[in-house]
């Protein structure tokens, strides 16, 4: 799941850009934090830039 979310997928669960942002940071987090490899703030910074690419 750590690879597949995306904004894209965010905003059409919410349209307003800000919340579908904050929607997909706060998922993250909760994924990330079973991940013991990606338990960085330079792996999280990543996998938002990640999520964000193609709009």
């Amino acid at each position: 799941i750590w690879n597949t979310l995306n904004l894209i997928e965010e905003m059409q669960k919410c349209p307003d850009k800000l919340q579908a942002f904050n929607n997909l940071e706060r998922e993250l987090r909760c994924v990330q934090r079973g991940l013991e490899a990606h338990s960085g703030d330079a792996s999280l910074r990543t996998r938002i830039i990640n999520a964000c690419s193609g709009l």
